[in-house]
């Protein structure tokens, strides 16, 4: 399939194919398209560390979840083991309770570090905007593009 015709495509759905971007619609900007690129290529790179942060976070919060699992397995299986050894109905009681406390404990400890793993993550996107939004700031656009242009060269 030639790629100039991707714009005009459709999904099976009907819905339009995937955005592409094409040499021709930078020839349309003239002297723009320099800066054009440059944001662009800021927009694309400011995309992708996003989501490698969420990525990272989502990594982090399923570690905390596999911890868990095999955490809650070992209380189980010792659980399992002082049920066996009770003899009578205060021990299956204080067995009942340990087991609680546990339960208690480990959610307690999870959720925390759910939080945690999230407000790392809101902190890295709002490192992430905060330097783009600086290196946007930072360089006019006129500048952005005469930049690129030397590197370029």
């Amino acid at each position: 399939m030639d790629p100039r015709q991707l714009h005009t495509t459709t999904t099976t759905t009907g819905l339009p194919a995937p955005f592409v971007l094409q040499p021709e619609m930078f020839a349309r900007l003239g002297a723009g398209a320099p800066q054009a690129l440059v944001l662009c290529k800021a927009g694309f790179d400011t995309w992708i560390a996003l989501v490698n942060a969420t990525l990272s976070g989502a990594e982090r919060i399923r570690m905390t979840q596999l911890a868990t699992d095999v955490e809650t397995l070992g209380e189980n299986h010792r659980a399992a083991l002082e049920f066996a050894a009770a003899r009578d109905l205060p021990g299956l009681m204080t067995v009942q309770a340990n087991l609680a406390r546990a339960y208690m404990d480990g959610w307690m400890r999870y959720w925390t570090a759910v939080g945690e793993a999230m407000q790392s993550t809101q902190a890295e996107v709002g490192r992430i905007l905060s330097a783009r939004a600086a290196g946007l700031e930072a360089q006019p656009p006129a500048e952005a593009a005469t930049t690129t242009q030397r590197k370029a060269a």
